[in-house]
């Protein structure tokens, strides 16, 4: 597989977008915002609008309307090959979906760095096996997602969103269920990811109100992109 280059994401606005629930009811509609490098946001309102609202932002299927820029390229209409610049430098985890049930722990951590062709074999094999020693988790490393617990599980979709270290994480609660010491490594991970300049906007979802200082994140809540006149840029 030929490796495809990086785009490096200076900023993502949003442009008279709208968002639609799985409801079918609109979450926003017409807003405008720009996010950029530096920028780290919580977002807090309605859980289910925050994640369909990380979804927009990863370009996964979500009904909507209006623009989605990255940088200066309206990214919405993209087709899976033209965004693979651009997802290259984009993380993001979800609950706990998106593992492979026929896969072990550490294959489903590898499968981007294996798809991306980003490493070879063995630089992939050691970086993966870093992140498992890393978290505490190899004694899960062999064995399919079912037969771990939840925290694994999620540690797992978390960590296989910064195997390519990306320059964007869109991360849905990515400390649930999770103890507070891996919990804490993670923060602090990331926290120092961003203090180095190699993480440059992350925008996450959260249902706990203490574990996140690191990040010194601003809040932003959802419920008030129902007023696009409070959106026109961000400051």
């Amino acid at each position: 597989m030929i490796r495809c280059s990086r785009k490096s994401i200076e900023r993502i606005e949003l442009k008279n977008l709208s968002l639609w629930g799985l409801d079918g009811r609109a979450l926003f509609e017409n807003v405008n915002y720009e996010f950029k490098s530096g920028d780290i946001f919580r977002l807090v309102g309605n859980l289910g609008g925050c994640s369909e609202f990380l979804k927009l932002l990863s370009l996964l299927p979500v009904k909507t309307q209006g623009k989605l820029f990255y940088n200066n390229d309206d990214v919405l209409d993209y087709s899976f090959d033209e965004f693979q610049n651009y997802r290259l430098n984009v993380g993001y985890s979800f609950d706990y979906g998106g593992l492979l049930n026929n896969k072990t722990i550490k294959e489903n951590i590898l499968l981007p760095l294996h798809y991306h062709n980003e490493l070879d074999a063995e630089e992939a094999e050691k970086r993966v096996e870093d992140y498992l020693a890393r978290y505490m988790l190899e004694e899960f490393a062999d064995l399919r997602p079912a037969m771990t617990p939840g925290y694994v599980r999620k540690l797992a979709c978390v960590v296989r969103s910064l195997a390519l270290d990306p320059e964007v994480l869109f991360l849905d609660g990515p400390t649930t269920a999770v103890d507070k010491e891996r919990a804490n490594i993670l923060v602090n991970e990331i926290a120092n990811s961003v203090q180095q300049g190699k993480v440059k906007i992350v925008i996450f979802t959260t249902t706990y109100e203490s574990g996140f200082e690191a990040w010194k994140a601003k809040e932003l809540d959802m419920s008030d992109f129902a007023q696009p006149h409070l959106y026109e840029v961000a400051a």
